[in-house]
């Protein structure tokens, strides 16, 4: 607003100013102006324009001028001066007429800026008068859901008649509780439902309904009303575009919450869309990958998605009455794809803070915005601390060489990120020397990304320094692309090759490397990778070696034997630089993969090519793809085809082969023995190529994957394919795309395939088939028992083709996937495609981990395995059955004689569900593994566990962790401990069991002789409770592994422990993370295994241990020979206590591994522990994290 008036202003000015000037131009004579002085008589002389004048004189020169411009057009011009402008006036018409052109121009200028400035203010006021009345009519309903029936003060019968309800129906519950232990009846299902039922009958369903049904009606007005509502931004377009496709089924928000993938790619939904996903994110228990890319969402957007991210959770809550009902809580959402929008660090400072606190999140995609060094930053401080994330995409962010510091950092720390992708980013040699020195600590990352950077040179070294001095780096996929990388850098690289032993991919394209250089490293890998040959991939696609550096390149094929895939892509080579190659391919013994796409090959190069095929005993695949070969060429190859006897995989789409080169081919396939996958996409071979080609393919004994694509087959060359298709037994995989097939065609492969036993996979997308021809299709895979995809996207079939095909495939065992997307299908047809019962009859294991199928779906499952007699492991993690769901199950695997493995974690289960679930462990002989971890189970339902466990023989591994079992709960499954005699594996991590719980489990555990495995973590134990474990920990024979990981230990508690521990035997791992023993505590530990002989992991992260400790933990543990991990990470031991560890394992051959990480540990005593334990090759040691120089 402020602009457009300063505009406006500047505006009238420059052209009152103009007018001014020209007026008064026309007015004057080139040097005087007589004003006669109607006053006195006098004629008084004014100067104009006089060379010379003094100063005083041009200023009022400049006051006279604009003056005469305002009193024009404003009519007001002094009476001294009427007489001169009556005689010097002579243009005085057209200034007239210029004056009045002026105003009107002005006014209406004025005008319209006083109508937008308007006008853009009462647009503002409307759309947050309808943003509030939005809230207003939210709050309406949820306050009359709230309300009662009757008003106050007569409201209080309603909460008295809510109450008595309860007591009644808890009163009924106990009662029919006591009846069935006195008659030993078990509970029925029909009771089980009769109490759910009296309970949700509590919630007023009338208030609800009206809810629903205020809410319904208004958003679908306010919706309808925005579609046709010309004036709304693109963001709330986008948004009426998605909800479009869900109005004739059900609302926006109930789809989205039984959706696992959501993809709004380029919807254009801005942060008011986002800020409506992320309402149904904080519902929905399914949704496990998001993708939003290139959506306009700003930082506020983010905002909106990460804090419903962190609140991925459902509750349950009724409120009605004071009955307890367990709030169930999940994190769903695994992938998170961001890109492309217009994010900065602000935002990503919102997805770091998601990182930090989401615990199942493993890949996020922040390409192509704005998050710069500052955001960088930010996901840097977080990484070290999630431990789930793995895959972390950052291309295309103006990230320079600062932002990549504080990545390099964090990686230093990181234990769980394997690909990092950087590319097209403004990273240069600093920031590949500052990921160089995060490789020396980093033994995960496995896959760099720093395509399009300009690292150059400089860079290269760096990086290569570290790959070749750094034994633990485990790198396996660099790619340097297009990075400036010359002649110099090539060569470090290539040195690489000679001494990195996990190398295995190294991409170097579209760098200025010269043929110098590719002479170089062709010397290297020839002379040098005997003594320690590891590089099996090389790429060199798009760079500009051509025909000198193909000559090098050949020496590396010849003598090499390990490289076994070279990519030479888009390099020029031609048909000189192939004579050059295949030459070497006859002496090759190791190279099976060979890509020459895009080399600009002609016939005379395959001459050679031709050549070198009928000798060499290694090259199984072949890529000459996007060549020139044509007729001659392919018919040079087929003699080649016709002797050798390795090639595979032969490429030769987009290569000019007409019906001639075809028939040339044809003949070779007729009489080759070894070649089972041949491509021939966007070719000329048509209908009389595709004849030869059917010929060939009845006498063909091998070939398995023939691709077609694009060559103009038409329903006659169909004609042809399906014909041979009748006696061949070997092909499994057919493409037919885009070759104008119509309903004639679909019904001669229909005819084909009725005989045809071996066809897997048919791919018939984008033709012109439609209902007749689908109907054909359906009528030929009826009873077919072999094909398992069918995709028929981009065609012509309508809803009565698409039923033809839902019936045909309703009882097949075999098909797995049908598309039929981008076809005339009605969405109530594609929906019925889904409808395809399996038979289940050879499975053995089903996942259907992070599905959303819910109580419905476990109800279908079980109808289908409940007669089952194979499978063995069932996981419905993240499934959202709940506890009908989970009866379901139980009726259908209470009798099963071969399932082994149950996974239902993060299912809301709840006490009922397990009380269900105690069907299996009584009468189920073969389950070994229950994992219910974070299904809102707490005493209750421990309590119908721990009775099902009394009685169970078979059960080995029960994880509970994450529920709420509490100190109630762990005296239930105590008691069963005592009389268990089978189970081995118990996970009660972070369920609340505090020092009284522990107690219960320790004195049960004095007796059981089976445990090997117990984790007590995040349960608040402090000495108390380890006291009461110190007896059991004295004479038990069977544990091996304890974990009380995040508890509340100090000096006195790991006292009691080392007591514990001092004569046991049999522990072989010990957790003790983040607690706090301090040296006192050190001191305990290292009296307590100074002569053990089988602890083999001690985790001693974050316990404020110092000098002192650590010189106690040395000296017990210099002369130990099972120690295998010690974890000292996170503590404070200083540079003489990590000296003093260096010396004791200095000449230890049993410790693997060591971690010093964070302990205030100088620089250069770090470096006098690397060489002090230099000699040690067993040992890797975590030591660096901080920035130090490579050296």
């Amino acid at each position: 607003m402020k602009d457009a008036i300063v505009i406006f202003i500047c505006f009238i000015l420059v052209i009152l100013f103009g007018f001014s000037v020209a007026s008064w131009s026309l007015l004057t004579t080139k040097e005087q102006v007589v004003w006669p002085n109607s006053t006195n008589g006098s004629v008084s002389n004014a100067t104009v324009v006089v060379q010379g004048a003094d100063g005083s004189s041009s200023w009022q020169l400049l006051r006279d001028v604009f003056n005469w411009g305002i009193w024009k057009v404003f009519g007001q011009v002094a009476e001294p001066y009427n007489d001169a402008v009556s005689e010097n006036d002579a243009y005085g018409t057209f200034v007239f007429l210029f004056s009045i052109g002026f105003t009107v121009i002005s006014n209406v200028l004025l005008l319209n800026v006083l109508i937008a400035m308007f006008n853009e203010k009462i647009q503002r006021v409307q759309e947050k008068s309808n943003e509030l009345w939005r809230y207003q009519r939210f709050w309406l309903i949820y306050e009359i859901k709230d309300k009662t029936v009757l008003p106050p003060p007569l409201n209080t019968l309603c909460y008295l008649g809510q109450f008595i309800k309860y007591i009644y129906c808890r009163c009924k519950r106990i009662w029919k509780s006591l009846r069935q232990r006195q008659h030993m009846k078990k509970p029925t299902e029909q009771n089980s439902s009769v109490d759910i039922d009296l309970i949700l009958s509590s919630v007023d369903t009338r208030q609800t309904n009206r809810e629903k049904a205020i809410a319904a009606s208004y958003w679908e007005r306010i919706f309808q009303e925005e579609k046709q509502n010309k004036t709304l931004n693109k963001e709330n377009d986008g948004m009426d575009k998605i909800m479009q496709n869900y109005d004739h089924q059900q609302s926006f928000h109930e789809t989205l919450q039984t959706q696992k993938q959501l993809e709004l790619i380029d919807k254009q939904i801005g942060d008011k869309g986002a800020q409506q996903l992320a309402d149904v994110i904080r519902k929905t228990t399914t949704l496990t990958q998001l993708d939003l890319s290139k959506n306009r969402i700003s930082d506020q957007g983010v905002q909106y998605l990460t804090d419903a991210l962190l609140n991925n959770k459902v509750n349950l809550i009724l409120t009605s009455f004071p009955l307890h009902i367990p709030r169930l809580s999940h994190q769903t959402i695994i992938t998170l794809d961001l890109a492309a929008n217009n994010i900065t660090a602000q935002g990503v400072q919102y997805v770091a803070n998601v990182c930090r606190n989401n615990k199942i999140l493993t890949n996020i995609n922040l390409s192509n915005n704005q998050i710069g060094d500052n955001g960088a930053r930010h996901l840097a401080d977080v990484i070290p601390y999630n431990t789930t994330l793995t895959t972390l995409k950052l291309e295309n962010n103006q990230i320079g060489d600062h932002g990549v510091e504080n990545l390099a950092n964090a990686l230093r720390h990181d234990m769980t990120l394997t690909t990092l992708s950087l590319a097209s980013n403004n990273i240069e040699a600093q920031g590949a020397r500052h990921l160089a020195q995060a490789l020396s600590n980093n033994t995960t990352l496995n896959n760099i990304n720093l395509r399009f950077n300009k690292i150059r040179d400089q860079g290269a070294h760096t990086l290569a320094y570290a790959l070749m001095n750094y034994m633990d780096v485990g790198v396996a996929t660099l790619d340097l692309g297009y990075n400036r990388i010359g002649d110099r850098g090539a060569h470090d690289l290539a040195d690489v090759l000679q001494f990195d032993s996990t190398l295995t991919k190294l991409e170097i394209t579209g760098n200025p490397i010269t043929i110098s250089a590719a002479k170089y490293m062709s010397q290297t890998l020839r002379h040098k990778l005997f003594a320690k040959q590891t590089l099996t991939k090389l790429e060199l696609r798009d760079n500009e070696i051509r025909a000198e550096g193909a000559l090098y390149l050949a020496d590396i094929i010849s003598n090499n034997t390990t490289l076994v895939e070279l990519d030479l892509n888009d390099n020029d080579i031609r048909d000189q630089g192939l004579k050059y190659l295949a030459g070497a391919f006859r002496k090759s013994k190791a190279l099976t993969t060979l890509s020459l796409a895009g080399n600009k090959i002609e016939d005379q190069g395959m001459h050679h090519l031709a050549n070198a095929f009928q000798n060499t005993t290694t090259l199984t695949a072949l890529d000459l793809g996007r060549n020139k070969i044509g007729n001659l060429g392919i018919k040079y190859l087929a003699d080649g085809f016709q002797n050798n006897k390795m090639l595979t995989k032969v490429d030769l789409a987009n290569n000019e082969i007409g019906a001639e080169g075809t028939q040339y081919l044809a003949k070779a396939l007729e009489n080759n023995k070894t070649l089972i996958k041949l491509k021939l996409a966007n070719n000329e071979i048509g209908t009389e190529g595709t004849q030869h080609l059917a010929k060939a393919l009845e006498n063909n004994n091998t070939l398995t994957e023939l691709d077609l694509t694009a060559n103009k087959i038409g329903d006659e060359g169909t004609q042809y394919l399906a014909n041979a298709f009748k006696n061949n037994n070997k092909l499994t995989t057919l493409s037919l795309t885009a070759n104008e097939i119509e309903d004639q065609g679909a019904e001669y492969l229909a005819s084909a395939f009725q005989e045809n036993k071996t066809l897997t996979t048919l791919v018939l997308y984008n033709n012109y088939i439609a209902d007749e021809g689908a109907q054909h299709l359906a009528d030929a895979f009826r009873n077919n028992n072999t094909l398992v995809n069918l995709d028929l996207y981009g065609n012509e079939i309508g809803d009565q083709g698409a039923q033809h095909l839902a019936d045909a495939f309703r009882n097949n065992a075999t098909l797995i996937q049908l598309y039929l997307e981008d076809n005339k299908t009605s969405d109530e047809e594609q929906h019925r495609q889904t409808d395809v019962t399996p038979s289940g009859k050879t499975l053995i294991t089903f996942d259907l981990k992070d599905e959303e199928k819910g109580a419905e779906r476990a109800q279908y499952l079980a109808d289908i395995f409940a007669n089952n007699e194979t499978l063995n492991t069932l996981s419905l993690e993240n499934d959202n059955i709940g506890s009908q769901g989970t009866q379901h199950l139980a009726n259908a695997f209470q009798n099963n004689k071969t399932l082994t493995t149950l996974n239902l974690a993060n299912n809301e289960i709840g006490d009922e569900g397990v009380q269900h679930l105690t069907k299996i462990l009584e009468n189920n002989n073969t389950l070994t593994t229950l994992n219910l971890a974070n299904n809102g189970i707490n005493a209750e339902g421990t309590e119908h566990l721990a009775k099902a466990l009394e009685g169970n023989k078979t059960l080995i591994t029960l994880n509970l962790s994450s529920n709420e079992i509490g100190t109630e709960g762990a005296q239930h499954l105590a008691k069963a401990l005592e009389n268990n005699k089978t189970l081995t594996e118990l996970d009660l991590a972070n369920n609340e069991i505090d020092n009284e719980g522990t107690q219960y489990l320790a004195k049960a555990l004095e007796t059981n002789n089976t445990l090997t495995a117990l984790n007590l973590a995040s349960n608040k134990i402090d000495t108390e409770g380890i006291e009461q474990l110190t007896s059991f920990l004295r004479n038990n024979t069977t544990l091996v592994t304890l974990n009380l990981n995040d508890n509340k230990l100090n000096v006195d508690g790991v006292k009691h422990l080392a007591v514990g521990l001092q004569n046991n035997n049999t522990l072989h791992k010990l957790d003790l993370t983040r607690n706090q023993i301090g040296d006192q505590g050190a001191q305990d530990l290292a009296t307590a295994f100074r002569d053990n002989k089988t602890l083999a992991y001690l985790g001693l992260d974050g316990n404020k241990i110092k000098q002192q400790g650590a010189q106690h933990l040395a000296a017990a543990f210099g002369n130990n020979e099972t120690l295998t991990f010690l974890d000292l990470a996170g503590n404070e031991i200083g540079d003489q206590g990590a000296q003093d560890l260096a010396a004791t394992f200095r000449n230890n051959t049993t410790l693997t591994t060591l971690d010093l990480r964070r302990n205030e540990i100088g620089k250069v005593s770090k470096h006098h522990v690397m060489q002090t334990l230099r000699e040690n090759t067993r040992l890797k040691l975590f030591l660096w994290d901080d920035w130090d120089d490579l050296g």
